[in-house]
């Protein structure tokens, strides 16, 4: 994702499209930040399916905060990680944790 310079806030309608493609295109996508903990629980879980994922590491690039932001105005939730499962918002790593543990993960995740 790249956008001319500025603040953010004249893309942030721009960068939520872009998020919805970059979920569309991907079964499972990751908004984390690398040395995040949480981030990396989310991973290994999906790890633990071996279900591939595309991880964007927030801080690694960038329009990170701008991407934050605009995840933000799309979920509500400004934490990361930010789990996305075929489009469809999951959660953090508690609601990624929690899906796991009802077996809804692994249903979503096979029809990838």
């Amino acid at each position: 994702m790249t956008k001319a310079g500025g603040s953010g806030s004249e893309d942030g309608g721009g960068l939520v499209e872009k998020i919805a493609s970059l979920n569309a295109e991907n079964g499972v996508v990751i908004y984390s930040k690398s040395w995040c903990p949480f981030c990396s629980q989310a991973k290994a879980i999906f790890d633990g399916l071996d279900t591939q994922y595309f991880a964007l590491e927030l801080d690694e690039i960038e329009e990170g905060p701008d991407v934050q932001e605009a995840l933000q105005e799309l979920t509500g939730v400004r934490t990361v990680p930010q789990v996305f499962v075929k489009g469809e918002f999951i959660g953090g790593c508690d609601d990624t944790k929690e899906a796991l543990a009802r077996g809804d993960l692994q249903k979503l995740v096979a029809k990838l």
